[in-house]
């Protein structure tokens, strides 16, 4: 009985800290851009927050589209976070940047998420989404 209380527990303790690693971003473009638009349309902020560059523009810009997010009727809220993303393409200028021209199944509103690596990790140009002043295709 005590063998399979050890083995209980260790399996209990597994589980327990593979649900609770930390988050780490990937390392391909289109991925990163992928787990940033999928976590704004289940409102999921702790994954879509560590994405933003940190400067005061991109920060601004992406707190007001959270305030605006917020004040959402629910059932609006509902059909974003069981939308699907649809990715058109991704296209890399640089070996720092990439554009990601996407939609999601609920609007079905094409638009485009701007990323750049700095430091070795992919950030999203969160404020070029708004002021970017070339059409999606």
């Amino acid at each position: 009985m005590r063998k399979y209380t050890y083995l209980l527990l260790a399996l209990v303790a597994g589980l327990w800290s593979a649900c609770h690693a930390p988050y780490a971003k990937p390392s391909d473009p289109t991925e990163a851009g992928r787990d940033f638009i999928n976590a704004t349309l289940k409102a999921d902020y702790a994954i879509a927050d560590g994405y933003i560059l940190q400067d005061t523009l991109n920060q601004s810009t992406y707190r007001r589209y959270k305030q605006q997010y917020t004040s959402l009727p629910d059932a609006e809220k509902d059909s974003y976070a069981k939308a699907s993303l649809v990715i058109y393409s991704v296209d890399k200028p640089s070996d720092s940047t990439a554009v990601i021209d996407f939609s999601n199944t609920y609007k079905n509103e094409r638009s485009r998420v701007f990323l750049v690596r700095k430091g070795g990790e992919w950030w999203v140009d969160f404020a070029k989404m708004f002021t970017d002043t070339t059409s999606a295709k």
